[in-house]
């Protein structure tokens, strides 16, 4: 895994991918830490991506910009909870890698920490970035997706008026 980390050790973020049960991927920008030759993710115990990865440890992670943008090769592998000294030594590493900041993150959320490492690489791909094309083509598919579940909620509820027969006639 040494070589694969190379692409990690300039970074400040890396995107976590991980899965629901039905298989739609969830991508969280987060703050990592190398540590004997391992990358480790620390968060709250208490959200979405420890729920998903309890239910598959399979994830992906690449460095990624502040808003989660991913750059660079993926990496996908199996991560493993981590707990007692060797957990407490990541947090650490966290605290002095972006120093003020987690410290203030830290003040503002509470609950225990979760922390995961990487242990075991299944393989790597590229980064594939959309061009301007594909991404206005899902960008009018969630529209119009989202257009009609407004109607359908609105029919369920027996809201029939002009708003929605004025939304039922928008054409993308």
């Amino acid at each position: 895994m040494e070589n694969q980390l190379r692409q990690f050790l300039d970074e400040k973020y890396v995107s976590l991918e991980t899965y629901k049960k039905n298989g739609r991927y969830v991508r969280t920008p987060l703050w990592f830490v190398i540590y004997n030759d391992l990358i480790y993710v620390i968060t709250l115990e208490a959200t979405g991506k420890v729920k998903r990865i309890k239910n598959n440890n399979t994830v992906r992670i690449a460095p990624c910009s502040f808003k989660g943008e991913p750059k660079k090769i993926w990496i996908k592998g199996k991560v493993e909870k981590i707990i007692g000294d060797e957990a407490d030594e990541v947090i650490k590493l966290r605290m002095n890698k972006y120093g003020r900041s987690a410290k203030l993150v830290d003040q503002i959320r509470k609950g225990n920490f979760a922390v995961f490492a990487m242990k075991s690489v299944i393989g790597s791909e590229p980064v594939v970035v959309f061009t301007a094309a594909e991404t206005t083509l899902w960008k009018y598919r969630w529209h119009h997706s989202t257009i009609n579940y407004f109607l359908w909620l609105m029919v369920q509820n027996g809201l029939k008026n002009s708003a929605a027969i004025s939304l039922a006639n928008i054409h993308f």
